[in-house]
């Protein structure tokens, strides 16, 4: 926030700065990663929307139970690491499969409010695929 600017109906303030809903929606559109979010109740309730997705995402998604989004199989993985989330035993957990010979690395993060308590999780999924080529450094080229 520029000194003495007032923040008007349309700005958000965030813990370090000020941004506009469209702001924020075009920051997270465009990160290189794919986020989820769903809240301590287990429903999905963000996606960031992207061009080029690595998992398909549907609107209809937002407000269902995350375990309703997966495989059956996928479920009892599921309900153990967000109890151990809930319980305080972990905080983040990954895991990395090849699809469609592309490295995909998914995390999720524990979100927890300033006393600690579990408040949702957070999923993040990344095409890894050209960043574990990389080698040696880099240095701006411009």
């Amino acid at each position: 926030m520029i000194k003495g600017e007032l923040i008007d109906s349309e700005q958000l303030p965030m813990q370090t700065g000020v941004l506009t809903l469209e702001q924020v929606n075009l920051i997270l559109k465009h990160l290189p990663v794919e986020l989820s979010f769903i809240d301590e109740k287990e429903i999905i309730r963000y996606y960031n929307k992207q061009d080029d997705k690595l998992f398909a995402r549907e609107p209809d998604i937002i407000g269902h139970i995350v375990q309703d989004c997966h495989a059956p199989e996928s479920h009892p993985a599921i309900g153990k690491m967000l109890d151990a989330f809930r319980n305080g035993e972990r905080d983040m957990s990954e895991l990395w499969i090849m699809r469609d010979k592309k490295f995909i690395h998914i995390r999720y993060f524990a979100l927890r409010d300033s006393e600690g308590k579990f408040k949702g999780c957070l999923e993040v999924v990344q095409d890894i695929t050209k960043i574990r080529k990389l080698r040696g450094q880099r240095k701006a080229d411009w």
